[in-house]
């Protein structure tokens, strides 16, 4: 599962999030740089908080953004060490 909090999509289908992340291969990417800024681990899940500076155009749109954002993910595992849910917290 893999959900993006702020803006209220939850993706639960693995063929819809390969389609999804298919269709970002299409983004043109002039550069993406992204640093760990602190983890925090527990028994089965990771909080990741991060930094981004990237510049790129989607391919749904007809311009250029450059940004800079720092966000937390969490990373929830099952007990074989899966991943289970993704939570991307935007900042």
């Amino acid at each position: 599962m893999d959900e993006h909090v702020k803006f209220n999509v939850t993706v639960t289908d693995k063929a819809e999030l390969r389609k999804g992340m298919i269709f970002k291969m299409k983004d043109k990417v002039f550069f993406s740089d992204i640093k760990i800024d602190q983890m925090m681990f527990g028994r089965n899940v990771v909080f990741v908080k991060y930094t981004e500076h990237a510049k790129v155009k989607p391919s749904h749109m007809d311009k250029v953004v450059e940004y800079t954002a720092t966000n937390v993910m969490s990373l929830e595992f099952n007990d074989e060490g899966l991943i289970k849910h993704i939570r991307r917290h935007h900042g």
